[in-house]
């Protein structure tokens, strides 16, 4: 019997062998952390969608990775997940700003954006001063509360996504919202007495946050690189975001 398990261990090693070979392999998941129901990456019908993660997965295709993503429920969650190592990637429209820089390193940019201010069709607010008082709304940690928090005496209501601080507009529970110029493209045709008005800052550029010092980094850029420089890049575009805000980030390419 002994004889026997020998010789049936011989004949399986090859291929045991192989197996881990294969294993040893593989390169490991890229572990992203993505903001819960952002317009750029969320999860629907079971599948997840959004410009965020068909570059993510672009990049993972090209490099034999596999995609792991957990999700942040809260924006200021994501740096934090990231700066802790529980994640490679973190995303979740994410401004490159001289602050995070500072704790981070970024990919190329994928979106160069501006934020807008986005307040009801009647009124016309040509500088920050005249909301002097108001209550506002923006996204707790984000660079729409950082900018808006430049309202002499601003009162703030939080949400969660860009949508909902429309959302609270609309419904008169704030005066007004900073949102990045192409969610508010997006989300705008669902509140047709809210406007897109002064802008609040220059160009921005969205990107992929890593660990200091990862190769991550430049790996994510060459691909984000290769993938501007062709047609699906504004295919994915148009998809999410339609013709026309497609176009305005054809033109600024």
């Amino acid at each position: 019997m002994q004889t026997r398990h020998r010789l049936l261990l011989l004949l399986l090693l090859p291929a045991l062998l192989a197996g881990q070979g294969a294993a040893a392999l593989e390169p490991p998941p890229l572990r992203v952390m993505a903001a819960r129901e952002s317009p750029f990456f969320y999860e629907q019908g079971g599948e997840m969608k959004g410009i965020e993660y068909e570059i993510l997965s672009y990049v993972a295709k090209s490099t034999g990775r596999r995609l792991d993503v957990k999700w942040a429920n809260r924006f200021e969650d994501l740096l934090a997940t990231l700066a802790d190592g529980g994640c490679d990637v973190a995303t979740g429209s994410i401004t490159v700003t001289p602050e995070r820089q500072s704790r981070f390193a970024f990919s190329a940019p994928y979106l160069t954006i501006r934020v807008v201010l986005v307040e009801p069709r009647e009124q016309t607010t040509q500088q920050l001063d005249q909301l002097r008082g108001a209550t506002l709304a923006a996204i707790r940690g984000s660079t729409y509360e950082t900018l808006l928090a430049k309202v002499p005496d601003a009162h703030f209501v939080y949400g969660a996504r860009a949508d909902e601080l429309m959302g609270l507009v609309a419904a008169g529970k704030a005066r007004a919202t900073a949102i990045d110029s192409l969610i508010a493209l997006m989300f705008i045709r669902n509140h047709p007495q809210l406007k897109l008005s002064l802008p609040l800052s220059g160009p921005q550029d969205y990107a992929f946050a890593v660990a200091k010092g990862s190769p991550l980094a430049g790996d994510l850029s060459t691909y984000i690189h290769r993938l501007r420089g062709s047609q699906k890049y504004f295919e994915i575009l148009e998809r999410y975001l339609g013709k026309d805000a497609a176009k305005l980030v054809a033109a600024a390419h």
